[in-house]
């Protein structure tokens, strides 16, 4: 087996393509675009680059055939808050050998030892983590926009490697088309008739006001949550909303204030994997043309997961994405 950094187009492409090949015979796997992968490695585009830093290897056997890929990555403002200086790994892809994911971890976790770090937490994202978050250990099924799919033994690899749980995540299914309980609309009902609440959907006019409220209430909400927790950095949302514009429904994000303060918000998105999953990871412009025939045609009749599951991704029954540490 032969170990090769991603440095150059040719091995950059082995690393988007690698799902595409493993995946090829799964129907529920939908493949990530891979402009948004690459974005994450850029430094011109991805705003952890500013206090942070990644590499990226892939693995080829004696064919010549490439079997697996890693990513290793470290966030400086993270690190301050935890009690083990940790680096991150993920972008995991490998076939069933413990051999072949033995190689990638190694590399992964030399190259960080190398930096300084102590631990390594993985599969995670270097980014925020609506995406790229956690191992898939139950419910193998088609994933809502943003959720996690993995192959049932990518299970066995972390924990044979000595990976053990962190914490689970959980995302679930809602069906909007069953009622709500009576007791649900009766309060809402009355929080709604208190005359010191009001409410309103994002006006994409004013992004800005939209970015310094979200920011203000997920600052506030989570330190009390996590003992790692570290602030949002504004220009990562900047980033994300740019990703999500294209499917992105004003009218079904939502913020709550107290007078004129901040206090909550809920945000659905459109399950665009159901048109994603037809567009094989790629945004050239014959794709953008089919995507936007197929959002006309109503393809998408469900909502996603992919915020909704960030704020509430402690909540809830369905997918478990579990959170491997080192």
């Amino acid at each position: 087996m032969e170990i090769i950094q991603v440095n150059d187009r040719a091995s950059e492409k082995a690393f988007l393509d690698l799902p595409r090949l493993l995946y090829r015979n799964d129907p529920n796997f939908v493949v990530p675009f891979d402009r948004e992968v690459k974005s994450a490695f850029d430094r011109r585009s991805n705003p952890y680059f500013h206090h942070g830093d990644a590499r990226r290897w892939i693995v080829r056997d004696h064919r010549k055939k490439v079997v697996g890929r890693i990513a290793a990555f470290y966030d400086k403002a993270k690190e301050e808050a935890d009690v083990v200086k940790c680096g991150g790994c993920g972008y995991f892809e490998c076939v069933d050998d413990l051999r072949v994911s033995g190689l990638l971890f190694d590399t992964a976790r030399q190259w960080l030892e190398e930096q300084g770090f102590e631990g390594m937490d993985g599969p995670v994202n270097f980014g925020e983590n609506d995406t790229n978050w956690g191992c898939l250990v139950h419910g193998f099924m088609p994933q809502g926009l943003g959720m996690t799919y993995n192959f049932p033994y990518y299970r066995n690899l972390f924990e044979s490697y000595g990976f053990q749980l962190y914490y689970r995540q959980y995302s679930f299914h809602l069906d909007l088309t069953r009622p709500f309980p009576e007791r649900f609309w009766k309060i809402a009902e009355w929080v709604h008739t208190r005359k010191d609440f009001n409410y309103k959907y994002v006006d994409l006019n004013h992004l800005d006001d939209f970015v310094r409220d979200f920011v203000l209430i997920y600052n506030q909400a989570w330190p009390g949550l996590r003992s790692d927790f570290t602030p949002m950095d504004p220009a990562s949302l900047y980033d994300e909303f740019r990703k999500i514009k294209a499917i992105l429904d004003p009218e079904l994000i939502w913020f709550a204030y107290h007078g004129d303060e901040p206090i909550a918000f809920f945000m659905f998105l459109p399950d665009a994997h159901q048109i994603f999953r037809h567009l094989n990871g790629k945004l050239h412009l014959w794709n953008k043309l089919r995507f936007l025939r197929m959002k006309r045609q109503g393809i998408i009749d469900r909502p996603g997961g992919r915020w909704p599951a960030w704020f509430q991704n402690t909540n809830g029954r369905g997918w478990n994405p579990g959170y491997f540490s080192r």
